[in-house]
């Protein structure tokens, strides 16, 4: 289990305050630090981080936009009944090149350690979680039901600079 969650850079001010602009998106309430970086979100970069890290790769930074972006997905996923790839990621004109990521795990309780052990398994979506060439990640989790269950969907989105 990743030890709880931390900036890339540090500053644990910066991730909450991250995390809490997709709580924006979906028309949350802010969360004092202690709850944000508690949260299933925090959790899954410190994972992904961590993962990186073992792989001898820097850890990449969380970012507000490629978060607020992939809120808006996850929002777009659960609302529609729908699990794919976006055709367009739509973003900061700050990145180059990015790359998604997407997970379903059934229930209202977010998997952490699966969905990224599933990742680091996949042959499609290693090379993103891994990937050297990106520096900055944003993530978003959604619950929706799909034929009658409840799925958590988890949206992340690697950019390089």
């Amino acid at each position: 289990m990743a030890r709880p969650a931390q900036a890339a850079t540090g500053d644990a001010g910066s991730l909450t305050q991250i995390l809490n602009a997709g709580r924006s998106v979906q028309k949350l309430p802010a969360l004092p630090a202690s709850m944000a970086l508690a949260s299933p979100q925090a959790k899954m970069y410190a994972a992904m981080n961590a993962a990186r890290t073992r792989s001898g790769l820097q850890p990449a930074a969380i970012s507000r936009s490629l978060t607020i972006a992939s809120t808006r997905y996850a929002q777009t996923l659960a609302s529609h009944h729908l699990f794919q790839h976006a055709t367009r990621i739509r973003t900061s004109r700050a990145f180059s090149l990015v790359g998604e990521i997407l997970a379903r795990s059934p229930g209202r309780r977010p998997s952490i350690d699966p969905v990224v052990n599933a990742w680091i398994d996949s042959p499609i979506h290693r090379p993103i979680l891994l990937g050297g060439q990106y520096q900055a990640v944003g993530l978003a989790m959604a619950e929706a039901k799909y034929d009658g269950q409840w799925w958590t969907v988890w949206v992340v989105r690697f950019g390089k600079r």
